[in-house]
């Protein structure tokens, strides 16, 4: 059994009780948020977004790298492997998923075990390079797959002072949340639709806007993007309800939007 399901058995049975304290149940909660990163469902939908926007040759190489894994499994890798116990997963990666920055992020001011930037960076070179071995550019590719998105959640280029987001808690829907996991997922799962028509309307959103212009690779672009969104987004209540949704949802639409289009950018790049 491993740990975010007993995290959730938890939960169900105890983080949601009001006979417990505040300070205990926001803990459990912000530690389940921090388990799983950007959402399942963003990632997917990134990942099958940016199939669309592929060249012939990315996705013959893509292949080769992943045999049947689906570019949308691949993105997922990452949050996957947060359980496994080799101290590579437990201690370098899990700090690769966001970056800190308040008004600017600078690379020189990068920690020294790294961040989802300089991650991204060391991997993006590992996936060009095809002198390396096939397993170490498959890793390459589940990281830049999973960082292109991860640094399209405003949440995820936290100001330093709130964890991301998850130190902001909230009610969502009758239950203890945090700001984190509401742009983690909620807030895309409270539009009530199938992945297909999740697809359908992100591509709408493409269509209505410069699709030579979303093309930007440069991750700097992306990671000020996500502080002038964030800067944005945090309530002014305890409580989420739809205003705040119908509010801030074309946003959250808006970046997947374009973290498809610039994955597919970049991988149409790296594998030219």
């Amino acid at each position: 059994m491993n740990i975010i399901f007993r995290l959730k058995n938890y939960m169900t049975n105890c983080c949601f009780q009001p006979k417990l304290s505040l300070v205990l149940t926001v803990s459990i909660c912000l530690l389940s948020t921090e388990l799983q990163a950007y959402g399942k469902l963003g990632h997917q939908l990134v990942a099958e977004l940016a199939e669309e926007y592929l060249t012939t040759a990315s996705k013959q190489q893509i292949k080769h790298l992943l045999g049947r894994e689906s570019l949308a499994q691949a993105a997922t890798y990452l949050d996957r492997m947060r359980d496994h116990p080799s101290p590579f997963w437990q201690k370098k990666a899990a700090r690769w998923h966001y970056v800190t920055a308040n008004h600017h992020y600078l690379p020189s001011q990068a920690p020294k075990w790294g961040d989802a930037y300089t991650a991204y960076q060391n991997y993006y070179q590992q996936l060009a390079n095809r002198k390396l071995s096939t397993k170490t550019r498959r890793l390459a590719l589940y990281f830049v797959v999973h960082l292109v998105a991860d640094m399209h959640q405003p949440l995820h280029v936290g100001n330093g002072q709130d964890k991301g987001g998850n130190t902001i808690a909230l009610w969502f829907q009758g239950k203890r949340t945090n700001l984190h996991r509401i742009w983690d997922s909620q807030l895309l799962y409270a539009k009530k639709v199938r992945r297909s028509q999740w697809l359908n309307d992100l591509k709408i959103i493409i269509k209505k806007n410069n699709l030579q212009k979303w093309q930007q690779t440069d991750p700097l672009v992306w990671l000020q993007e996500s502080i002038q969104l964030r800067k944005t987004i945090y309530p002014t209540t305890r409580t989420i309800e739809h205003p705040y949704i119908k509010k801030h949802l074309p946003a959250a639409e808006r970046r997947l939007a374009q973290a498809g289009v610039r994955l597919a950018a970049v991988l149409n790049l790296i594998f030219k």
